[in-house]
């Protein structure tokens, strides 16, 4: 299994050179293969930051993947989708995009919803040609507002037959789900993993050797180990959350986290 990081606004704050020079610095081994990032095709800045990690991932040859804004109107999807296209050919190689499900009022819009956003998309990089996986991503349930579980999007799969599937195991321990009893379609479909720990009041924390709930993210990763799964981890960690007063200091917690991490995937 291939580690990668995940990037968002919050990483913005040094350029992506130094970001990489980091990430040297602190995995001379390169036990980290890479980045998944969130950019905001709306935000300039969020753009240019993406447009530099993207040709120093080609430079250095590190692997970069994409998680998608959590807009679901399907035609500023499309934009978005034409603007990774161009990524595609400049790196080479079909660039994953996950998904959140779209959330409404109840299961059964946001369902209905998910399933039109995800067809629609399809048929579009169909139609375009394009070099691009769409993966769709489990959440978890909350009192305020609908989001769509592992067991619920099963039905967009069967719907959708190219449709990729992100399993965020950080989701499923906050629903006190079972991690290791996953439908075959979405361990067929399987080609991502999003990893993080939550106390059940705070998501996005890293994984340490002292976890409440270490015993059931191992059991988690041998699990998809025995399934046969080679694909990529995406930590989801909150670098806020990380130690340290500065930048580095807590880019470095975020690798030392991270390297505790690949022992488990090797």
């Amino acid at each position: 299994m291939q580690l990668l990081l995940a990037l968002n606004y919050k990483f913005i704050e040094k350029e992506p050179n130094q970001l990489i020079r980091l990430l040297e610095l602190y995995d001379p081994q390169r036990k980290i293969k890479g980045f998944e990032m969130m950019p905001d095709y709306t935000d300039e800045k969020s753009m240019a930051y993406f447009d530099q990690l993207a040709t120093l991932c080609k430079e250095k040859g590190y692997h970069l993947q994409v998680h998608s804004t959590k807009r679901s109107y399907i035609e500023e999807q499309k934009h978005f989708l034409d603007l990774m296209e161009k990524y595609a050919l400049m790196l080479g190689y079909t660039i994953n995009i996950v998904f959140h499900p779209v959330s409404d009022e109840n299961d059964t819009i946001a369902l209905e919803k998910t399933n039109e956003l995800m067809g629609e998309l399809l048929i579009y990089c169909y139609q375009k040609n394009y070099h691009l996986t769409l993966s769709l991503e489990n959440l978890e349930h909350r009192t305020t507002i609908v989001r769509l579980d592992k067991d619920e999007i099963i039905p967009i799969f069967y719907n959708n037959i190219d449709l990729k599937y992100t399993y965020d195991l950080g989701h499923e321990f906050k629903d006190y789900g079972q991690i290791t009893d996953v439908d075959h379609l979405l361990l067929e479909r399987l080609n991502n993993v999003h990893l993080f720990r939550n106390d059940r009041t705070v998501n996005h924390l890293p994984l340490t050797d002292h976890d409440p709930d270490k015993e059931q993210w191992v059991k988690a990763l041998l699990y998809l180990k025995q399934s046969g799964y080679h694909g990529s981890v995406v930590l989801e960690y909150d670098f806020y959350q990380m130690k340290g007063n500065t930048f580095e200091e807590k880019f470095k917690d975020y690798i030392e986290h991270a390297l505790f991490v690949q022992d488990y995937l090797d």
